[in-house]
């Protein structure tokens, strides 16, 4: 997320998420939401995912997820947070569609999203 420039819970989720079959575009740190939406759409992604290790950056998800709607890609692309401020909650409340507590799970919550049995 802008303003965010930790990258250790992003690598690691990447990590696990490639040999898991899926393909990752890493934006890196400090990304402007407008960077994640022309990413998507070039690319016709299915998920937007990203990270918040600071509390001040966790507007920008649901800055993030506002912009996903305003594009018109809601239904097109799921939108995915996680990092140690987030909770299920908050996610919930900003109309975000997956949570992962830690990298496991984000492999998990990827599945789920895309409806893919594991």
């Amino acid at each position: 997320m802008q303003g965010d420039i930790h990258s250790i819970g992003k690598n690691i989720v990447a990590t696990l998420l490639f040999p898991s079959g899926f393909e990752v575009f890493d934006l890196g740190e400090d990304v402007p939401i407008i960077n994640f939406i022309n990413k998507a759409k070039e690319i016709e992604a299915d998920i937007i995912a990203a990270s918040a290790l600071l509390t001040i950056t966790m507007p920008e998800q649901k800055n993030t997820v506002e912009k996903v709607k305003a594009e018109g890609m809601a239904a097109q692309v799921e939108t995915m947070f996680g990092d140690s401020p987030c909770t299920a909650e908050w996610i919930k409340e900003i109309g975000g569609d997956g949570y992962a507590e830690n990298a496991f799970e984000a492999v998990r919550v990827v599945h789920t999203l895309l409806g893919i049995n594991e």
